[in-house]
């Protein structure tokens, strides 16, 4: 296959587009594969003009692989005209391809809806591609525009959580702990559905949905917690909650198209989560959901739900200070030393309680006792 056959044939570009701009879409591919190949590991690095890589550029995008992700951000930098044409077509052939990993779709959207456009209302599938490379500033305004959609709750409701999962698995947690927030406190999607995908996050049902959906035509051992899989709770005792799951399980549906790529929940975004929920109950209730969570073998997965707690055990310790007592009372006698920690910290920079301190100075673990040390 020659260059020009794949843009026009496998693009659907036109002949006439070919031929006005065949200089500069040679020099972007040649520029896009000598980027590809030297980032992949393990392989001698080429200059640019060797004959390794000006003799298989072809070669390279024909496989429908990677490489068209560094293809699409040698277009997004260039001027070639009516790039959001190209960017679209190129975008809908790599979502095609199974192996056209981490594809900067959030940059493509970003830019094909900078002047007002609703690219994500005509390809909404995009939303919940795994997605590695793009700029973290296009992730942020990607969902903005999500949001402010007319897409469907189910749809923005996937968009998020696989935003979320991007970047986890770029490293950027901070980022997609930001987000979190953003989504839970936006008022674009109504309440009922925030507060039953948190809950439905939380209590582990939510990715049970998604596993199960991908794995439908196998036989599986029940979801529960377990030392390869994150706990799952019941609602609190002493509420009473009804949903209709319907938003939910579409959106889990949607998601089932990220499965083959990375693992599908949700971690440090559950800090986030947990405070949102508990500052939607009722006081009461929020009391309900935290004793549910006291007295229990703690794994550090439940690490983020524990800080969510401690962070709301600190906001209440002016109001609610006997209920604080009796939680951190709880917590400080926790399996693990990162939950005892959080909760010796809490006793004493929240209740003032100088016994905290001292009881920290005796725990078994050293990480606890350096702690108690540094604060005298």
């Amino acid at each position: 296959m020659k260059l020009a056959e794949f843009f026009v044939e496998e693009l659907g570009i036109s002949e006439e587009y070919w031929t006005d701009n065949k200089q500069e879409l040679e020099e972007i591919s040649g520029d896009a594969v000598h980027r590809y190949v030297n980032y992949l590991p393990g392989l001698r690095k080429y200059d640019r003009d060797s004959f390794e890589i000006t003799m298989g550029i072809t070669d390279r995008l024909e496989r429908k692989d990677e490489c068209l992700a560094f293809l699409s951000k040698e277009i997004l930098k260039s001027e070639l005209p009516d790039k959001a044409e190209i960017l679209e077509r190129l975008t809908a052939l790599a979502f095609k391809s199974p192996e056209a990993y981490n594809y900067p779709v959030m940059d493509v959207l970003d830019y094909m809806s900078r002047g007002g456009g609703t690219v994500e209302m005509e390809h909404p599938e995009w939303l919940v591609w795994k997605d590695t490379f793009s700029e973290p500033k296009s992730y942020v305004k990607t969902l903005e525009r999500i949001l402010e959609s007319l897409l469907s709750d189910s749809r923005k409701t996937a968009a998020f959580i696989g935003i979320a999962i991007s970047l986890r698995d770029r490293k950027r947690e901070d980022l997609s702990r930001k987000l979190t927030t953003r989504f839970f406190e936006s008022g674009e999607i109504p309440y009922a559905i925030r507060e039953e995908l948190a809950w439905s996050i939380i209590t582990g049902e939510f990715f049970e949905k998604v596993h199960a959906r991908y794995y439908k035509d196998t036989v599986l051992m029940p979801f529960k917690g377990s030392s390869s899989n994150p706990p799952i709770i019941d609602f609190p005792k002493d509420l009473e909650l009804e949903f209709d799951m319907d938003v939910i399980l579409e959106a889990a549906e949607y998601l089932e198209e990220m499965m083959y790529q990375t693992q599908m929940k949700l971690t440090v975004e559950m800090e986030e989560i947990t405070e949102w929920v508990l500052g939607s109950l009722e006081r009461e209730e929020a009391k309900s959901f935290i004793r549910d969570w006291l007295g229990k073998k703690y794994d550090y997965r439940d690490f983020p739900v524990v800080r969510g707690i401690i962070g709301t055990l600190k906001d209440w310790g002016g109001t609610e200070a006997g209920f604080v007592k009796e939680a951190i009372d709880d917590l400080k006698n926790a399996n693990r030393y990162q939950v005892r920690m959080m909760a010796f910290e809490t006793g004493y920079d929240v209740l003032g309680d100088e016994e905290y301190l001292e009881e920290a100075e005796k725990d078994p673990s050293m990480e606890v006792r350096e702690w108690a040390g540094g604060q005298k």
